[in-house]
């Protein structure tokens, strides 16, 4: 055929055999059985896989909350059944497509595939009945006569046809569809899933040791002063008093003498009282001076004497029972100062009747025994 676009000038354009051979034909409908086959088995593998796995999830957590398992397994029954129908819709949009594919796709499922009809006896001059990805066979001329002799229809050894130029050969621009391309790169993780069922919650663990004791607080605000109580019962009576006071009879100086005893006593005068005559019975007053105390007891004793006397040194004794037990001793001033005291005092422990006598220690010393100033006694403490 030419064509002439300027005179004298002519283009011969060769006549080109546009239409594929029918080898060519077989060749590309396998591969779209092998195509459709592979993204259907992976699809039931990926659905499956993602049931079994969650079916295990849920069956370890059925051990810690099994009304909530067993609801979840209820609707994993129900999803299980609308994914059979789903199978079941896409095999037959398959099948539509394949004639015989329903019978490929369950070789498939059962672990068969076309793998284990490589065995079995194929057409002569046929090399590309099934086409795995890899396996290096290519569309020749003998498949692209096969495919026109057929009239613009290919057939493989299942027995599936599909006409020329079928939607499958083409993608969506209408072009004819071309060999597969490099597997992409991965996509970006997925988000993250729903958080999982809450466990039962444990047993309670063992109790803790005790604390160190913290410090102690500050002292709070006194409270209110609360009301006052019954009277109580009256107490058992203590010990009663017992005391005695023994005083000067005398309101002149008296001259001890050689013995240095003392005889003007006299009971003081609250004790001549009515009131203290039990307490006055506790004691008796010799005519030799010596004070008998009738009742045994822990007692103090004090003494005191007022001298009238120019001697250098002075002083007197307590005696009990005839031994000294105090003494008291003074100086005098000046010749010109006679008036001089001492006093002396202790605590002793005294048994009944012991006796008691106050005498001057120096010989021949004048005193004054005026009641106020010179007097002996004695409290009984315990």
């Amino acid at each position: 055929m030419s064509t002439e676009f300027s005179p004298g000038h002519s283009v011969t354009v060769a006549k080109v055999d546009c239409e594929p051979s029918k080898s060519q034909a077989n060749a590309c409908e396998s591969r779209c059985c092998h195509t459709a086959e592979r993204i259907f088995t992976m699809f039931a593998l990926v659905i499956l896989c993602g049931w079994v796995s969650a079916l295990t999830f849920l069956l370890q957590a059925n051990q810690k909350n099994d009304d909530a398992t067993r609801a979840l397994l209820s609707s994993l029954q129900e999803q299980q059944l609308r994914t059979e129908g789903e199978l079941r819709d896409l095999r037959e949009l398959l099948g539509s497509y394949i004639t015989g594919g329903e019978g490929i796709i369950d070789d498939f499922v059962t672990g068969i595939g076309p793998k284990s009809q490589q065995g079995s006896e194929q057409p002569k001059g046929d090399t590309n009945t099934w086409l795995w990805e890899g396996d290096g066979n290519h569309d020749t001329g003998e498949t692209r006569e096969k495919r026109d002799d057929a009239g613009g229809e290919m057939q493989s050894d299942g027995g599936a046809t599909r006409p020329k130029g079928h939607k499958k050969d083409r993608d969506k621009k209408g072009k004819e569809r071309k060999g597969r391309g490099k597997k992409g790169p991965p996509g970006p993780p997925g988000p993250p899933g729903p958080p999982g069922i809450a466990g039962l919650q444990g047993p309670p663990g063992q109790p803790g040791r005790d604390g160190l004791n913290g410090n102690d607080g500050n002292p709070g605000q006194p409270g209110p002063k609360g009301d006052m109580g019954e009277k109580g019962a009256p107490g058992e009576q203590g010990p009663k008093l017992l005391a005695a006071h023994f005083q000067g009879d005398s309101e002149v100086a008296v001259h001890t003498g050689t013995s240095g005893e003392i005889h003007y006593w006299d009971f003081a005068e609250w004790m001549k009282l009515p009131e203290y005559s039990e307490m006055r019975q506790q004691f008796s007053l010799n005519t030799d001076g010596n004070i008998t105390v009738k009742e045994a007891g822990l007692y103090y004793i004090y003494s005191q004497v007022l001298y009238y006397d120019s001697s250098k040194f002075m002083g007197h004794a307590i005696y009990v029972n005839g031994t000294k037990y105090l003494s008291c001793t003074q100086t005098t001033v000046a010749p010109d100062a006679k008036y001089n005291s001492c006093y002396t005092g202790g605590v002793i422990a005294l048994t009944s009747q012991s006796r008691i006598a106050v005498k001057i220690i120096y010989l021949d010393r004048i005193i004054n025994m005026h009641p106020d100033s010179t007097f002996v006694g004695l409290v009984k403490l315990a």
